[in-house]
């Protein structure tokens, strides 16, 4: 694992899960999301700069994304508020008293209203991107908007797998979803990387 994969905070690896319905990680979940994460946006990212390089251009635009998760078999269904997406630094759930759990379940809820949000902060995942392509090559850029669609679309992926992975969870009549997990929704629905 690079030393970027670090800079995805552990509180954004939990918001993703939270958002996918996950109630309690396995103690190795964060370093294979970060994991699943950095060899997804390697994916993408070297897609859309052939995309790039075909049209002599140094900077990735919305379009070199879209056309690369095409190429995947993936498509966007809508895009247009992207650029109404903020991070996660908003207000925390509101706190009640309860029944064992309430915290939990109140928190889960909250990141799934508010699944409009980035859970990864914004200078992080800029500071893992630059690290991605800097390995892959020196001169491309990202534009603001691209960054922001590409941060979408892998926050979404993580979900989604996270999902299918918590499905996994529940019918091995287990509630903490772990690594095996997510490998096994990879290996079922055809995205190991």
């Amino acid at each position: 694992m690079s030393v970027g994969a670090k800079e995805i905070p552990k509180a954004a690896i939990h918001r993703i899960l939270q958002r996918a319905g996950a109630r309690f990680i396995g103690g190795a979940m964060i370093e294979e999301m970060r994991n699943l994460t950095m060899a997804y946006m390697e994916k993408i990212i070297e897609g859309a700069i052939a995309f790039v390089e075909i049209e002599s251009r140094k900077v990735i635009k919305n379009e070199d994304i879209i056309s690369t998760l095409r190429v995947m078999g993936l498509y966007l269904v809508v895009y247009e508020s992207i650029n109404s997406c903020v991070s996660a630094r908003t207000a925390a759930p509101e706190k009640h008293k309860g029944y064992k759990g309430a915290k939990l379940f109140n928190s889960m809820e909250y990141h799934q209203r508010h699944s409009g949000y980035f859970a990864i902060p914004k200078a992080n995942f800029q500071r893992l991107t630059l690290e991605v392509i800097l390995e892959i090559s020196e001169k491309i850029k990202f534009s603001e908007t691209a960054l922001n669609l590409f941060q979408l679309v892998v926050e979404d992926y993580l979900v989604k797998l996270c999902k299918k992975g918590y499905l996994c969870t529940l019918h091995a009549d287990r509630e903490t979803i772990q690594p095996r997990d997510l490998r096994l929704a990879m290996e079922i629905i055809n995205l190991s990387l």
